[in-house]
């Protein structure tokens, strides 16, 4: 038997200081359970984070500036055997 899963969820970060590294954040994930027997079952899953990009331009006590903007993404992989008995 098997089973399929899919999900997306959105975030909104609430975060403004440039020291958090937080921006807002969609993922999209893709799962599979495949039972071969009765009390053995494999799960894989696959998730992607995308992350929005993120612009600083903040200045700070004296003559520092930081002025720049970054790209995020994160892929994360999951592997399951589950054995009933």
């Amino acid at each position: 038997m098997q089973h399929h899963r899919l999900g997306i969820g959105i975030t909104t970060s609430t975060l403004q200081p440039f020291r958090f590294l937080d921006s807002d954040r969609t993922c999209v994930s893709l799962g599979l359970s495949y039972e071969p027997t009765d009390n053995l079952s494999l799960d894989l899953a696959y998730t992607h984070i995308f992350i929005a990009r993120r612009s600083i331009n903040q200045a700070e006590e004296g003559s520092r500036t930081l002025v720049g903007s970054y790209d995020n993404s994160v892929d994360i992989v999951a592997a399951q055997v589950n054995w009933r008995f």
